[in-house]
């Protein structure tokens, strides 16, 4: 693990760059919310909500000490880790709004 600015920095780059990716437009802000558990980005009035994982980097122990079985436990590596995002509300997809617009018309 990093120090906690270091780690957030970590943090805001994942998420700008996959705001960016969702909204199909450079992100201009963002928010932290629900104490980092949760990070919402903005491009001009849409929206993508995020939920926020830390997945610890490391392995699980094949050999055991001594001859002995193997525990299978995990052995975390100190500063291997990474953060996730997972879109948990975004904008419609793509010809969501104009086949709503185009099925109105026909009425």
């Amino acid at each position: 693990m990093k120090a906690p600015e270091y780690e957030r920095a970590d943090l805001l780059s994942v998420a700008i760059r996959r705001g960016t990716e969702e909204l199909r437009a450079p992100v201009d802000r963002i928010e932290v919310a629900d104490r980092g558990a949760r990070v919402d980005c903005w491009a001009g009035s849409r929206q993508v909500s995020f939920a926020v994982t830390y997945e610890q980097g490391g392995r699980y122990e094949s050999e055991g000490h001594d001859g002995a079985p193997p525990s299978g436990r995990f052995l975390p590596m100190p500063g291997s880790g990474s953060w996730n995002v997972i879109v948990i509300a975004g904008p419609p997809p793509p010809g969501v709004i104009a086949r709503l617009l185009s099925w109105f018309r026909s009425r």
